[in-house]
């Protein structure tokens, strides 16, 4: 795969230019954003954050509610060398208040909210030296761009040299569900070591589409070449979502992939089984974000007797981590939780080197093989490989 991220963004408009790179709902239309579409949105975001002169390496805080133009300038961003600071307004503005403080960006992108919320709270006083609105770059783009633009020949564009594996693209913050949340540096090496990881785990096809539960996944779709299909722009939390438009875009799409908490598939197989609606186009589910219970597991497979369901563990600082096939909890596993085994996570990925070392708060300055347990022993995992980032925004 091309290390490159933008480039493989530019690849794909290439050569499916008028393919579905996202099918949105905004209020009660639907509406496509195909791959050369927004490819040429991109270039053009890129052009007007240019005209604004940053520099390659800058920290620039994106936080705007998804949409067609949140996704572009994710790549715009890639393509300049700027580096994305993603944080997630559920954590709590406290908390994100606290994470734009410590990560010290130099340029702020938002909506005209996500603004007042920056004056609010003197969000990056000391560091910001760009504030930038959508609607300023806007003037500069036209997201519905005419028939005629769309002949751009792109493919006459060049494609960028592939960037320095090890240099950072963009830090995004985990949940902070053991504490204050931390900034994950993610190098081009990283992500490109993900998406081969999660292609190597589920062998998902191009030809594929997904329904993904939240916006990080839909970023992965599209670098992957799949389309994906989002019924709420807002990606609202799991236990908040409306399983009625989640299953109406499932069998309107035929959607073969889903990527969803344990949460959102119980809310979505609970609806589709009271409703008596079957979901045949399924093929692929991906839970993420905790173990799925038992009783979850029995109705989507009873709901979905030919789909293979999964769940992965993994962190946000190595996702994913281990796999597990959900029958092989039904059939296996499950029965050992209930006598006290603890939760079975399944085996580790390809890609992903996994070892059990005695739980200690003290710092690992060397490795060592004998500090891995034997089998059967309770420790904590370490996992060493590519797709693993390798520090945190100001933390030691």
């Amino acid at each position: 795969m091309n290390a490159n991220l933008y480039a493989r963004l530019q690849e794909h408009a290439q050569t499916n230019p008028r393919k579905a790179a996202f099918i949105f709902q905004r209020g009660a239309k639907w509406e496509t954003c195909d791959f050369q579409k927004l490819f040429l949105l991109s270039e053009q975001f890129a052009g007007s954050l240019s005209a604004q002169n940053l520099r390659a390496g800058q920290r620039a805080i994106l936080l705007t509610p998804p949409s067609p133009e949140f996704f572009a300038l994710a790549f715009a961003l890639l393509k300049l060398g700027i580096v994305a600071i993603l944080v997630d307004p559920a954590i709590g503005l406290r908390r994100v208040t606290a994470c734009i403080n410590e990560c010290q960006p130099e340029i702020f992108i938002g909506n005209t909210l996500t603004h007042t919320l920056r004056n609010f709270f003197t969000w990056g006083t000391h560091t910001l030296q760009h504030n930038i609105t959508i609607r300023q770059l806007q003037k500069f783009t036209d997201y519905q761009l005419p028939d005629q633009s769309l002949q751009s020949p792109v493919s006459n564009t060049p494609i960028l040299q592939s960037p320095i594996l090890s240099s950072s693209a963009a830090i995004i913050y985990t949940s902070g569900s053991t504490g204050l949340p931390k900034g994950a540096i993610y190098s081009h090496e990283n992500f490109s070591a993900q998406l081969e990881m999660l292609n190597t785990t589920f062998h998902i096809g191009a030809d594929e589409v997904d329904l993904p539960a939240f916006p990080v996944f839909a970023l992965i779709d599209i670098l992957l070449g799949v389309t994906a299909v989002i019924p709420d722009m807002r990606f609202p939390p799991p236990a908040k979502a409306d399983a009625k438009k989640i299953v109406d875009s499932i069998r309107r799409f035929s959607v073969t992939n889903m990527f969803a908490s344990p949460i959102l598939l119980d809310r979505v197989t609970g609806y589709a089984s009271a409703q008596r609606l079957s979901l045949p186009s399924l093929a692929r589910v991906i839970t993420a974000g905790a173990p799925a219970p038992v009783s979850v597991l029995e109705r989507a497979t009873k709901l979905l007797p030919h789909a293979k369901i999964f769940g992965i563990y993994g962190a946000t600082e190595s996702l994913p981590i281990a796999v597990i096939n959900s029958r092989e909890i039904l059939e296996e596993t499950s029965q050992l939780s209930a006598l006290g085994a603890g939760v079975c996570i399944g085996k580790p990925v390809q890609g992903a080197d996994v070892h059990i070392i005695p739980i200690s708060d003290s710092p690992i300055l060397t490795w060592d093989a004998s500090l891995e347990l034997p089998a059967n022993q309770v420790g904590e995992i370490t996992v060493k490989g590519k797709a693993v980032t390798k520090e945190y925004v100001a933390r030691a």
